[in-house]
């Protein structure tokens, strides 16, 4: 049997010759089939254990990176050129890290050792959420974006619920150019909360929209490779769909013609929402803080931004640092 993973065997044809050459060719064509998807089997998992080992050893220079760029933005440079290049390493170490996070995410996933916290959330809010952050970054300054939001409650996790936004978000405006529009709504669809991401952008063929959400799948790009990304951000959103009881699609009336994302979740009833306190003024107070991190130069650059920032004083051994 192929299917269960044993070696196939040749049953006996009796005294005819002719049935056990066939039988013998069938039996070599089933263990060859066997071993190439055990083959297959291996290859898909040492990809994974790739993903996963990758993934951290990036996030040790990228931590380093993220500190420096902190850094520059707080010794505040005058000169021009000086700033631009500052923010340039900002974005740029802000775009690494999301990617970074996505491949590590991506590896959690497929090894089955994602968990989630899941409390009652309204979809509609966490949508907004997400979207005030994007104009409040920018990312959305070159797009027209509408949200269409109704209350919709799910019990799931909030932080894994908004990253199924921003990567339908970003999506969307990857795939838009400037001046298009980019829809997002939230409505309750019977037992079923709905999420859509509607474009104006490139649109996609029918084969392309049975496979966008399959792993380091992407539409057509400019030559310039402008448009970045590793295909990996919709595989998300399928797979933490699907760990949310719930499902996600993809539309396209063809090329030009811009696409439509959809993630359905489970409904629950509306939650009382308890009134939020009055925030006190925070009060700064100093700590003695220990930095243990094994790469030096994020270790000196933290403990030299925590000085800057006033949180110990300089020279005072306030920061200690290990190893």
């Amino acid at each position: 049997m192929v299917a269960g993973g044993r070696p196939a065997e040749l049953p006996n044809p009796g005294g005819v010759e002719e049935i056990h050459d066939v039988g013998r060719a069938l039996v070599d064509a089933a263990n060859t089939v066997r071993a190439r998807e055990d083959a297959l089997r291996n290859a898909d998992r040492a990809k994974d254990e790739f993903l996963a080992m990758l993934s951290h050893e990036l996030r040790n220079p990228l931590g380093a990176l993220a500190a420096a760029a902190h850094l520059l933005r707080l010794l505040a440079p005058k000169d021009e050129t000086a700033i631009r290049a500052t923010d340039i390493v900002g974005r740029q170490v802000q775009h690494m890290t999301r990617l970074v996070e996505d491949l590590l995410d991506v590896s959690r996933v497929t090894r089955g050792k994602i968990s989630l916290s899941r409390e009652p959330l309204d979809l509609a809010q966490a949508a907004r959420h997400v979207a005030g952050e994007w104009h409040a970054s920018g990312r959305l300054a070159n797009h027209e974006v509408r949200l269409a939001l109704s209350p919709a409650w799910v019990r799931a996790d909030a932080a894994r619920i908004e990253q199924i936004v921003s990567n339908l978000v970003g999506n969307a405006v990857k795939y838009t150019p400037a001046g298009g529009k980019v829809t997002v709504s939230v409505r309750r669809d019977r037992n079923a909360a709905v999420l859509q991401v509607r474009d104006t952008g490139m649109g996609m063929s029918p084969e392309l929209a049975g496979q966008v959400f399959d792993l380091f799948v992407q539409g057509d790009r400019a030559l310039d490779r402008s448009l970045g990304g590793l295909g990996i951000g919709l595989t998300l959103v399928k797979r933490l769909a699907e760990l949310h009881g719930g499902t996600a699609s993809a539309a396209s009336a063809g090329p030009g013609e811009g696409s439509l994302f959809t993630v359905s979740l489970p409904a629950i009833e509306a939650q009382a929402q308890a009134p939020r306190p009055a925030e006190e003024p925070a009060q700064r107070r100093r700590h003695k803080i220990l930095l243990i991190e094994d790469n030096d130069d994020a270790r000196r650059t933290l403990s030299t931004a925590l000085e800057l920032g006033g949180l110990c004083e300089p020279g005072t051994g306030a920061v200690q640092s290990a190893t």
